[in-house]
């Protein structure tokens, strides 16, 4: 119960500090519906592209903040290249492939603090200023 209230006041915290990014549809972020409630155990950015992915992880990585990708595409993983049922430069599951390429997951463990969060949003923010 600790560990997850900690995460959620965290996750709430990046909610609210990287909302004018999404407002300005720099990027996409977790949406938990009302009637939901969230053990807020990762949290996400959206970036348009990989390119952009990439150059805010840069931009990160220069000060010290680890994000890392999710996850590669089931479809696209050795095992769904060889037994799945698409083909690899099949033009389906664009969504799929656009989501795992502009995903970045933000540091989220119950040790943040406050102040942790706070820098991991202004660099963020930061990161994205070039991206507008």
């Amino acid at each position: 119960d600790y560990i997850t209230s900690q995460r959620r006041v965290n996750f709430a915290a990046y909610l609210n500090g990287l909302q004018p990014l999404v407002e300005t549809n720099i990027m996409r972020i977790p949406v938990v519906p009302s009637e939901c409630d969230s053990n807020a155990h990762i949290f996400f950015i959206v970036l348009p592209s990989r390119e952009q992915r990439d150059q805010v992880q840069r931009r990160l990585k220069e000060n010290d903040i680890s994000v890392f990708s999710h996850y590669v595409p089931l479809h696209s993983s050795p095992a769904g290249t060889k037994y799945g049922r698409l083909a690899p430069q099949s033009e389906a599951m664009t969504v799929t492939v656009a989501a795992s390429e502009g995903l970045l997951r933000l540091p989220m463990w119950v040790g943040l603090d406050a102040e942790d969060i706070h820098k991991v949003i202004s660099a963020v923010t930061e990161a994205c200023q070039d991206l507008r």
